[in-house]
């Protein structure tokens, strides 16, 4: 069982290394730290867990050691001195920048040189597209290391980058975060709409899209999980469509929960707006520009479009508003199995 392989090494009198994008402005990285520190320290009871982060700030609790991600004095004493270090979210990939790939590449090959114990919880895998980087990759995770990941795509990508490596298979560890009483009004066409940036024939496609749910009765509900990319986007979107509301997603649960009140449905392009749904038993629709999004609605049984098939919005709201208790249902009956899966 995944969870077991990730606390045991995580035990009493432990040091921890947590290692992610987190102190980015995204929601989806801040719920997978905070659901990766609950479980450790519910079940491990660690000594210390220090977290790198883009934040020059404290810990944002004071439960955790907060390290500046580019303070690498202070990062190198953290890799010495850890006893185990995990990996949070999707840090494999250069569609980012490749510098940011080549920075966990290190933290991987000196914990590996050091014999630090490596935990991939559940994380994204790709894409790594360049051949330089797939090589570099591919040498940091050589030797048949095991990784833990979240969806089949990941385990794809990983098996092209470094075929010695032995994929593992898990869910994202935020469907382990605690989840509040169920129970919403009656359907009342309230959507939620997790958004990103878009540019050129994207906005259009998704601004004749809202336009249209809008005429076709529901009630819209911006939501922002990035603060850094979402936010102008979502305000760029209001602007040209005055009236809709701006919900800001919290960094932590519960209150990361209460954007999502009194929605019936979520379409997004966030894969954690999703999760947070789906624990909510929110039905949702995942437009997806690349596999991840396609990956977690099929997890749920939920419908997926296209990312740039904003015309195709409007025929599956209908189709999941007409089935919206068979969707309900099988998403209810996939999340209880996903949590069962890790002793919840």
């Amino acid at each position: 069982m995944f969870l077991k392989d990730l606390l045991e090494p995580c035990g009493k009198n432990r040091h921890i290394l947590i290692a992610g994008y987190f102190g980015s402005g995204n929601a989806g990285d801040e719920l997978i730290l905070q659901a990766l520190v609950g479980l450790i320290r519910e079940h491990a009871s660690p000594a210390s867990i220090t977290v790198t982060s883009g934040e020059r700030s404290p810990g944002r609790d004071g439960s955790v050691r907060n390290i500046y991600k580019f303070n690498y004095a202070a990062l190198t004493r953290a890799v010495m001195t850890t006893d185990v270090i995990v990996f949070g979210g999707g840090v494999l990939q250069d569609s980012s920048s490749s510098l940011s790939l080549y920075y966990y590449l290190s933290i991987i090959t000196a914990g590996r040189l050091l014999g630090k114990k490596i935990i991939f919880a559940a994380c994204g895998f790709g894409p790594v597209r360049r051949p330089l980087n797939r090589f570099l990759t591919g040498l940091a995770l050589g030797g048949g290391m095991s990784i833990c990941l979240r969806d089949p795509w990941s385990a794809e990508e990983l098996k092209k980058t470094a075929p010695s490596c032995r994929p593992g298979m898990f869910y994202d560890i935020v469907f382990f975060s605690p989840v509040p009483p169920r129970g919403r009004p009656p359907f009342q066409g309230r959507i939620g709409f997790s958004l990103r940036k878009l540019e050129g024939g994207d906005l259009e496609g998704c601004l004749d899209a809202l336009s249209a749910l809008r005429a076709g009765g529901w009630d819209i509900t911006l939501l922002v999980m990035d603060r850094r990319e979402d936010r102008p986007a979502a305000a760029s979107i209001a602007e040209k469509l005055p009236g809709l509301e701006i919900r800001e997603v919290p960094f932590s649960v519960p209150a990361a929960y209460e954007p999502f009140s009194g929605l019936d449905a979520v379409v997004s392009m966030r894969y954690h707006a999703i999760v947070l749904a789906a624990l909510l038993g929110i039905p949702s629709i995942g437009v997806s520009r690349g596999e991840k999004i396609a990956s977690v609605s099929s997890q749920l049984g939920q419908i997926y479009i296209k990312g740039n098939e904003f015309g195709a919005l409007l025929e599956n709201t209908g189709k999941l508003k007409k089935n919206y208790a068979l969707y309900s249902s099988e998403l209810n009956r996939r999340v209880s199995g996903i949590r069962a899966s890790g002793g919840l």
